[in-house]
C-alpha cells in the first residue's frame, strides 16, 4: 500500500487543496491521508483521520506552538496512526508533488529509521556531526521506529526545548540512521535546483498555493 500523509491544523485547511490535488494527479498513491483538527470541509478523495483528540503531545506542551503548529509533531506519531503500515511517505502541506513517487515506496530502507533529502536551512552540524537535513519530505520506516524509537523521540518532543521541534528532534535523535534521498524528492530555496523535480517544496512561501496548476483559485464549492 502506497500510503502518502499530509497534517492540517484547521486555520490552513484550504492550504492544503494544491498540495493534496498534485498527489492525486501525478503521485501514483493507493491512498492520501490527511490528518485533521475536527472535520475537514471540502469534497476531495482522500481519506481524513481526526486527531484533534491525540494525547501524544499535549497542545501546551513545550514545542506544541513553535514554527508552525502542533500537528507538525504527528510526525513522531505515526506508528500509532498507521499500525498496519510499514512505510509511509509524509510530505508537508506547502509541497507540489510534480511525478509519480512510486520509488519512494520501492527504495530498500534497511535498518534507516527514515529516508529524507540530506540537505538543508543553513543549520548543518549545528548539533549533529553530518548535514542537518530537512523533514518536510520523509520517508518513514515505521517497522523500524516500532524498535522504541519513535517513543523516545515523543518523550524528548514533550520535555526538551527544541527551535525547530520535530525536525532538531530527529535529526539528532536519529543520526547515523536516516537514509539520503536525492535532491530531486525535495527541491526549494534552501537546496540546489535538480535537472527533474519530483517534489517542489516552498518551504513556507505562500505561493504553492497560486503559481501552480493546482491553486486556490476557486469558488469553495467547485475545487475538483
Amino acid at each position: 500500500m502506497k500510503t502518502v500523509v499530509y497534517g492540517a491544523t484547521k486555520n490552513i485547511y484550504r492550504d492544503t487543496i494544491p498540495s493534496i490535488r498534485s498527489c492525486l494527479k501525478h503521485g501514483n498513491a493507493d491512498e492520501i491521508v490527511l490528518l485533521t483538527e475536527g472535520e475537514y470541509p471540502y469534497d476531495l478523495p482522500i481519506k481524513t483521520i481526526d486527531v484533534s483528540g491525540q494525547t501524544f503531545f499535549p497542545k501546551d506542551g513545550i514545542n506544541a506552538t513553535k514554527r508552525w503548529t502542533w500537528m507538525s509533531l504527528m510526525k513522531c506519531a505515526v506508528t500509532e496512526l498507521f499500525p498496519d503500515r510499514d512505510r509511509i511517505v509524509f510530505l508537508d502541506c506547502d509541497t507540489i508533488v510534480e511525478h509519480a513517487l512510486d520509488d519512494l515506496f520501492e527504495m530498500k530502507l534497511y535498518d534507516y529509521y527514515a529516508m529524507v533529502r540530506q540537505k538543508g536551512d543553513g543549520r548543518e552540524g549545528r548539533f549533529t556531526k553530518g548535514d542537518y537535513f530537512n523533514a518536510g519530505v520523509m520517508v518513514c520506516n515505521l517497522s523500524k521506529l516500532r524498535d522504541g524509537k519513535e517513543a523516545e523521540i515523543r518523550e524528548s518532543l514533550n520535555t526538551e526545548n527544541w527551535q525547530y521541534p520535530e525536525q532538531d528532534c530527529i535529526n539528532r535523535l536519529c543520526e547515523g540512521k536516516i537514509m539520503v534521498l536525492g535532491g530531486r524528492w525535495n527541491v526549494s530555496q534552501f537546496t540546489e535546483e535538480d535537472d527533474y523535480t519530483y517534489i517542489r517544496h516552498y518551504a513556507a512561501f505562500p505561493t504553492w498555493r497560486t503559481d501552480t496548476a493546482y491553486g486556490c483559485l476557486y469558488d469553495d464549492h467547485d475545487i475538483r
